[in-house]
């Protein structure tokens, strides 16, 4: 791994992505008939592929690295139409990009295992890739690159 970098956004903006939880929501929400959990998709989508963008700018930074060095991009896994967003903001190729939302759904934290496993298939000695995630409940941001070693 050539860098990590982890952020919990402090600021003022209400969570993209709130959930009811206790024993009043529930018992609430068996009467109500509402979702469970509510989105506000047009925040995640005017804010996630902006944070994105400033992660993958910082990780490249940290590792000494450019765009042109990184095979792989595998980035935020949310909904199909935001995540194409999120790439065109990246300024990145989509043929470079490992997105497998389409493929599993949008499943929050389970999706970067499933692009990491589609990764290691492919990526050879030498290659470099960036992961992104972002968690819009909280607005955290994750990401790291990694370096394939050469087999000794």
């Amino acid at each position: 791994m050539r860098a990590l970098r982890n952020h919990a956004l402090i600021d003022k903006a209400p969570p993209g992505h709130q959930q009811f939880s206790g024993e009043r929501d529930r018992a609430f929400l068996a009467h109500a008939r509402v979702a469970s959990a509510k989105e506000d998709y047009k925040q995640i989508e005017a804010r996630v592929p902006v944070m994105a963008r400033a992660l993958l700018e910082e990780l490249l930074e940290a590792a000494g690295r450019s765009r042109a060095d990184i095979q792989y991009f595998l980035p935020p896994q949310l909904a199909g139409k935001i995540t194409g967003a999120i790439i065109d903001v990246l300024g990145v190729e989509p043929a470079r990009c490992i997105s497998r939302v389409a493929d599993v759904g949008n499943t929050g934290n389970a999706t970067p295992y499933f692009q990491l496993n589609e990764l290691w298939q492919c990526m050879q000695a030498e290659e470099y890739a960036v992961v992104l995630t972002i968690e819009s409940s909280k607005w955290l941001k994750t990401g790291m690159v990694l370096r394939r070693e050469a087999a000794r």
